[in-house]
């Protein structure tokens, strides 16, 4: 018997013990014996083949333009050596093969080997090329180390490929034979494969480069705009674009930029530079072949006017440096703002929104802002406590209040009342105002019970949007919170991409937990809590990335944010945290977004 064959029988004996009896194969592979237990841990069956189909793949995308001349090269030269070709993108998904032996073809085929086959380890085990996107590195499985029973028969060889200049992985090449464990010739050649086809990709890196290059010349012949053209690591501006850039919010022009990667149509904004002047931007993917290499971005005043005493961003200038306030800053709708403030004297002010987005905070400003309060503040009763005192008790400590009535009443979270003590609410709020008390009410917007109720009421209601819908307010939001000291732009930049479901309250919590914990007087990305991190990424994950990127990032919390540290604590290499972090767009300290 074979030495080959005696081995393929150890492991195939190992690997039916594991997938009996679940316990940690020790005998075999450190890496093999891991792919198995990710593999269960996925529910990937051993028994069966289906892996998932997808036909939206991309023909000419940039890794498949490198890789077809190599693999035309390479095609004669496989004839009768019983070998196929496959290449895969960066998740495991087949794009292309080579083989010219029709049985080859036949057997790929029934084994669904195909382009448009999901090859990833959690679809179907431990394999050529899922295990080596895992592992980041060359991979070898052989035979019965395949944890489909399908694939044991084969022995493949998985190399990624990395873009030489974004440094990050675009794919898998995987050379397959029939199972020898003693061919040591097709790791060499599947390696000589891949540096092929990554030499292609930079030299057609180069002509990228020059793609932006020619776009940036052609748009500025033809505009008059500030302009703008970058990737995530290469950016060109123009004089006009070059003068205002020192001015301009950096966070908030990249989300614009990111975001236009994946829309057709362009995205357009606005940003407030530090004297008031606002600047309106029209951002729109720039392509090569239907893959997204940039974006372009014209940039123009759309006033110039000077509003005096505007504050500063706070990722990295001035704005962090304000004195802190107590609540945060009202930024927002300020013409329904101006207007319900005009007008409440006259009428009562209802103010909507989810919860956390600063009604209250509102409502203070609205009552305080035009200075009639006098000598007394407002008074601010919470309708919660109904839920405490019992509504009959709290309807009689109000009139108790209003025997004396003040300048001004805010009655918060009416959304706490029952529909009986809020109809009695309302006739105690228009002797009060008929009195010349100034009223303001909030209420959570999810609660639309007490709409009919309080429309005889003659209030006016102005709706909070959630800070998700109001990203241009997060500089001044911050820096109210955080006083003298400041966050770096990567961390603004996170922060745009997060959704904030708990609106300002969270975003004050999360920047007092920061503050809190860390000495710098400029917090940066290692401040943020991982969970806030791995909820915003650049592009939707997996849930098996999703999983990766909660690992990675809770070590780097352990670590204080030593990359090295928390590689070698998860057991992987530096370049690969690297390029994991990357992907996920999680490494803004090291990319434009």
């Amino acid at each position: 018997m074979e030495v080959q064959t005696v081995i393929d029988l150890d492991v195939a004996r190992h690997r039916e013990q594991f997938l009996n009896s679940g316990e940690p194969a020790t005998a075999i592979r450190e890496d093999i014996a891991l792919s198995w237990a990710r593999s269960t841990q996925c529910l990937v069956r051993p028994d069966e083949v289906d892996p998932p189909y997808s036909s939206d793949f991309s023909t000419q995308s940039r890794l498949l333009r490198a890789a077809e001349p190599v693999l035309n090269a390479m095609e004669d030269r496989l004839a009768g050596l019983g070998m196929c070709v496959i290449v895969s993108d960066g998740t495991g998904l087949i794009v292309d093969r080579r083989a010219t032996d029709r049985a080859w073809m036949s057997r790929l085929d029934q084994l669904c080997i195909s382009p448009g086959h999901l090859f990833s380890e959690d679809a179907v085990g431990t394999n050529g090329i899922g295990t080596a996107i895992e592992l980041g590195q060359v991979t070898r499985v052989d035979g019965h180390e395949h944890f489909s029973t399908k694939f044991v028969d084969f022995t493949c060889v998985g190399v990624p490929i990395g873009d030489p200049i974004q440094q990050r992985p675009v794919g898998v090449l995987d050379v397959t034979t029939y199972a020898d464990a003693s061919n040591g010739a097709i790791e060499l050649l599947t390696e000589q494969i891949g540096r092929a086809i990554e030499q292609r990709l930079m030299e057609q890196h180069s002509r990228q480069e020059r793609s932006l290059l020619d776009h940036f010349i052609g748009a500025n012949r033809r505009t008059r705009a500030g302009l703008v053209v970058l990737s995530d690591r290469i950016l060109m501006a123009n004089p006009q674009a070059a003068r205002l850039f020192p001015e301009m919010d950096h966070p908030l022009l990249w989300d614009h930029a990111s975001r236009a990667l994946s829309c057709t149509d362009p995205v357009i904004g606005q940003c407030e530079l530090d004297d008031g002047t606002v600047i309106a931007t029209r951002t729109t993917a720039v392509r090569d072949g239907g893959d997204p290499i940039g974006s372009v971005m014209e940039i123009r005043r759309v006033n110039g006017d000077r509003e005096h005493g505007r504050r500063k961003s706070p990722s990295g200038r001035s704005a962090a440096r304000k004195p802190a306030q107590t609540e945060p800053s009202v930024g927002y709708l300020p013409q329904a703002h101006s207007s319900a403030r005009t007008s409440i004297d006259t009428s009562a002010v209802l103010i909507c929104g989810e919860s956390g987005v600063g009604k209250t905070t509102l409502g203070r400003a609205m009552l305080r802002g035009d200075g009639l309060l006098g000598s007394r503040p407002e008074v601010t009763y919470d309708s919660a406590l109904a839920g405490v005192q019992g509504g009959q008790q709290w309807l009689a400590d109000l009139r108790e209040i209003l025997r004396d009535p003040p300048d001004a009443l805010l009655v918060g979270h009416i959304e706490s009342l029952d529909d009986d003590v809020a109809r009695l609410l309302v006739p105690l709020l228009q002797s009060a105002q008929a009195r010349g008390t100034r009223c303001v009410i909030t209420r959570t917007c999810s609660e639309l019970s007490y709409e009919a109720t309080f429309s005889a009421f003659a209030a006016q209601t102005v709706r909070v949007p959630p800070l998700r819908d109001r990203p241009r307010e997060l500089p001044a939001l911050i820096a109210s919170c955080l006083g003298d000291r400041r966050i770096a732009p990567e961390v603004l930049q996170l922060f745009l991409r997060y959704q904030w479901p708990g609106n300002i309250t969270q975003l004050s919590s999360v920047l007092r937990g920061m503050a809190s914990s860390s000495p710098r007087q400029t917090l940066n990305l290692n401040d943020v809590p991982a969970s806030l991190r791995r909820s915003a990424p650049r592009r939707a994950l997996s849930r098996f990335e999703q999983a990766e990127l909660h690992v990675i990032l809770d070590a780097l919390a352990e670590t204080g944010g030593n990359k090295q540290r928390a590689a070698a604590l998860i057991g992987l290499s530096r370049s690969t945290l690297y390029r994991k972090l990357q992907n996920s767009g999680a490494d803004l300290e090291n990319t434009v977004y």
